[in-house]
Order: structure tokens, then sequence, then C-alpha cells
């Protein structure tokens, strides 16, 4: 990749997409930035980047998209609508991307997938091997399905296709990983389970592992899991929020502990999922919660406790192996917590979300 390439970034106004926009400006790449709003560009708009008005339901769009390009990074994803509509719109739209990009004789078309794509969060190790997630119309399911759709085009048409599967992204501009923890700290004392486990990935390592795939003809017809060198805790995740906000709101507890919040809040989710979740019988998890808030680092608030897919994110004792990454395309993470949330605190920091007024 070089700068005689012309890149397409669809998604380039997002979290992930931004910065991937950001790292090839600065390498002075030609890079054209699809988006369903020229005003959701803020970030980008001071880049010397082309903007295209281009949408997943609008398949004209992004044949004119990709016109001229040689390589596209595939971020975007339509949210909304009915699981249906999410599902077509999303699927059917990246498909179209992808059939317009060979017809323009495009050299390399990176996806950003998800490890959700493997199914809901599960104790032991995570590699490219695992049962993929292949019913249902959640999320992971959808990015599932588009990886199965692009791989076909693969053997059937030749698309040069390289398939990312992220797992907990974090870093400036980030909502889930990122915003969410510190509004949830913010608001008062938070129950996590003991010892589930955090494969966390700062945001330029993702970035870097995109630019791989795009370079490397090894990556062609593959997927590839992105995390860090290795997991940490969802606590010390969680703590190193804390220390940006120069506050204790953490409580961890045991398998029992949780249940009976859960119970008290959801009662027919945690029937439905408890067995699988936390492995306990339901009449072990009637403890009072009222017990548990006063642990809450003595305040009144009550102890927030996550539930259904949640819940067995932050239980799961999952491994995501990136072997594979280190293999073929020389991926090397350059942050790990300690470094990644350094960069993140001095973003949050300029970004005002750091006050816990």
């Amino acid at each position: 990749m070089d700068r005689n390439d012309r890149i397409l970034v669809t998604g380039g106004s997002g979290f992930i997409g931004g910065r991937l926009v950001e790292v090839l400006a600065e390498r002075g790449c030609h890079i054209r930035v699809a988006t369903t709003d020229f005003g959701h560009c803020r970030r980008i708009s001071h880049l010397p980047v082309e903007l295209v008005k281009a949408d997943l339901n609008d398949h004209e769009s992004l044949a004119r998209a990709t016109s001229d390009c040689n390589i596209v990074f595939h971020a975007a994803y339509r949210f909304g609508g009915s699981p249906d509509d999410e599902q077509r719109i999303n699927l059917d739209g990246t498909c179209a991307l992808a059939n317009s990009f060979i017809n323009a004789s495009g050299r390399r078309f990176v996806h950003i997938s998800s490890i959700t794509a493997y199914g809901e969060p599960c104790d032991g190790e995570i590699t490219e091997q695992s049962d993929p997630c292949t019913n249902g119309k959640w999320y992971g399911a959808i990015k599932r399905q588009i990886e199965i759709a692009l791989l076909d085009l693969y053997r059937k048409r030749g698309l040069e296709v390289a398939i990312l599967q992220p797992t907990i992204v974090y870093g400036p501009y980030g909502q889930t990983f990122t915003v969410r923890p510190l509004e949830e700290l913010r608001s008062g004392p938070i129950g996590l389970p003991v010892g589930g486990l955090c494969n966390a990935v700062y945001v330029d390592d993702v970035v870097t592992a995109a630019i791989l795939a795009a370079q490397h003809d090894a990556a062609v017809g593959k997927a590839f899991i992105v995390s860090g060198s290795s997991p940490t805790t969802w606590r010390e995740f969680y703590r190193a929020y804390e220390k940006m906000l120069k506050m204790e709101a953490v409580v961890e507890l045991d398998e029992e502990q949780m249940g009976a919040l859960l119970l008290t809040r959801q009662p027919s989710l945690l029937r439905r999922t408890a067995r699988r979740i936390l492995p306990v019988p339901i009449k072990s998890l009637l403890k009072a919660p009222s017990q548990l808030r006063q642990r809450a680092s003595g305040s009144s608030r009550s102890l927030y406790v996550h539930s259904g897919f949640w819940a067995a994110l932050y239980a799961a004792k999952s491994h995501a192996r990136i072997d594979k990454a280190r293999e073929c395309l020389g991926y090397n993470p350059a942050f790990d917590l300690q470094k990644g949330m350094a960069a993140t605190a001095d973003w949050a920091h300029s970004a005002g979300l750091l006050s816990t007024r």
C-alpha cells in the first residue's frame, strides 16, 4: 500500500474507521470516505480526504463510492429498525459494495467484523477455528453472515478479502468500551463478576492490523482475531477508568451474589439463562441485595449489575488468541493496557469526560 493507492473507507466517521482515516492521512494516502451524512464527519473534516455520500441501503451510491478505488476498508454498520431490516441492510449492502468493488477491478477488501461472530461469550480459548455464530439476527450473527458471504465472493469471484475480528476495542472516541464505562462509574457503584477476563485491544492496534491486512497477500481469504497481547480482567479494565475519575465504584461479586442481584432485576431472564451464565441453583440466588449495596464504598445509591449478554460477557473467562494474526500479518500489539489507557485518559480529559459532578 502506497500513496498511489486510492482508498475507500466506509464508516470513516465512526470510532475505528475515524482512527483509520487519521492514520492513513498521516501516511499521505489518497482517501475517500463514504458517509450517509457529512455532518457526522467533524472529526475528520480537517483532513485532506474526499467525502462522498453513500448508504448501505442505496446500492447505486456504493458503486459510485468504489469507482477508481483499489483498496476498501469496510467499517460501516447500520444499526436500528427490525432485526430483519438490520440483517437485510447490512448483509445486502456489504455484498453490493463488494460486488461493485470487484467490477471496478479493486485489489484488496478489508472487512471489519467482530469477535461476536463466534457467538455469546463463553469460557476457554477463542480461535479462528472456534464454532461460529450462525443462528439468529443479533449483531454477532449478522456479522458472521456477512463474513460467509464475503468468503463466498472470494471463492466464486476472486474478491481479495481479508476479515478482521476485533475484540473489546477501547480508546479515544470509543462509545461502548470507553464512554459507557466512564458514565457507569460516575452514576454509582457497579457490580462485576469475580475473575471475568477482558480481551481488550487499543484502537490503534486494530488500525495497524487493518493496514497489515491490506498489505499482505497471506491475508486474502482469511479471518483474523485482533486483540491485545493477553487478556486482562474486567476488574483491571474498569480500575483504569476509576483512576481517571479518581474514584472507586466497582464491587466484585461472586456467582451467588451476582445471581441474587440479577434475580431481583429480571427474574424471568435469569431463570432462562442462569444455568448457562451463572452455574448455581436458583434456590441459592436469594441473598438479599441490600447486604451487597452496603459494600459499595458506603454509597447510598443502588448497586448496578449488568444482565443478559453483558452479564455473560463480564463473567466469561475467555482468551481470544491472536496467533494467526501474528503469523500471517506480522501483527504485534504496540499497546498494553497501561499505555492504551494513558492515551485514552488524555483524550477523555480533553473531551471533558472526567468530571464526576
